[in-house]
């Protein structure tokens, strides 16, 4: 995938749209702090994701973004990785995430011919993806339908959120 992404939503807002993930009366715990709006998000840093927590329920937590190549997991795009990724940083185990990727849509295509992010808009496929098998919740695994994203800043190298 490409090497930059942005996340310009408030705490509040990515709060509430993860609130109606889960299921009866799972909680959310938020884990993130005072989540800043992040313009630039790289390969190796932290990003917010949400995850089944350990002892039930939900977080909202944050985790590095990039697996090494080959990803060593079976059932989901985040793992727990013990491994030296910058010599300064020396051995450290993260929780590390990536995305799942499809062929393009017509809009992605365009800039990016070879992939696009996943991107599930409806809580019962992010709920699905979350808790299925792995079997089922790939059948999530497409783009979104052409017309669906709208381009909204091209050829800048800065993100001006």
């Amino acid at each position: 995938m490409c090497n930059l992404y942005s996340q310009t939503k408030s705490q509040d807002e990515i709060r509430h749209a993860c609130n109606e993930i889960p299921e009866d009366d799972d909680v959310i715990a938020d884990m993130t702090g005072n989540l800043p709006a992040m313009p630039g998000i790289y390969p190796d840093y932290p990003a917010p994701i949400l995850r089944p927590a350990p002892a039930g329920g939900w977080q909202l937590s944050m985790a590095r973004w990039g697996l090494p190549t080959p990803p060593q997991f079976l059932h989901g795009i985040r793992t727990e990785w013990t491994s030296t990724r910058k010599l300064k940083e020396g051995e450290v185990t993260v929780d590390a995430f990536a995305f799942l990727t499809c062929a393009p849509n017509r809009e992605v295509a365009r800039i990016h011919p070879k992939a696009m992010p996943v991107i599930l808009l409806r809580p019962e496929e992010c709920r699905l993806w979350l808790t299925a098998p792995i079997k089922q919740a790939l059948h999530l695994q497409r783009a979104l339908p052409d017309g669906e994203l709208d381009i909204v800043l091209e050829g800048a190298r800065e993100d001006p959120a």
